[in-house]
């Protein structure tokens, strides 16, 4: 009889087990951002922003000069990151500023990692929202 009773709230645990350790897990994949991270960031976006902008043919050179002056005070509105350091994914939201290009999407996704001799690496990779939201379960 209380074979059968175990049979029967066994699952319960194990559900509550599973729903412990994905609460847990969800805590601590939200990491802090490293500043220099942040930097690395913020300049990899502004060398994009600049280079739409010297590839202009519509521009005169005044024009073109303003707006890479104008791209330099490019910030973010919140930068979030989850994963281990070995593989970070980052999610950027760049504010509304008018150097940046038309089509640029205003939220970002991408992936650096950390080096402990040689810190973060300074050329990020594209990523998804899909990477993103499964770095919560990839730690």
């Amino acid at each position: 009889m209380t074979l059968l009773r175990f049979a029967r709230k066994q699952p319960v645990w194990v559900l509550a087990a599973l729903a412990g350790f994905l609460l847990i897990r969800s805590c601590f994949a939200h990491t802090a951002v490293d500043p220099a991270a942040t930097d690395i960031l913020r300049r990899w976006v502004i060398a994009e922003v600049e280079s739409y902008h010297l590839a202009r043919t519509d521009l005169d050179l005044a024009g073109k000069g303003a707006l890479l002056r104008d791209a330099a005070t490019i910030r973010f509105a919140a930068v979030n990151a989850r994963g281990t350091a070995d593989d970070m994914v980052f999610r950027i939201e760049i504010d509304e500023h008018p150097a940046l290009p038309p089509a640029m999407p205003r939220v970002r996704y991408v992936q650096m990692r950390y080096r402990m001799l040689l810190g973060w690496e300074t050329a990020p990779r594209q990523s998804s929202a899909l990477s993103y939201f499964l770095a919560l379960f990839l730690l």
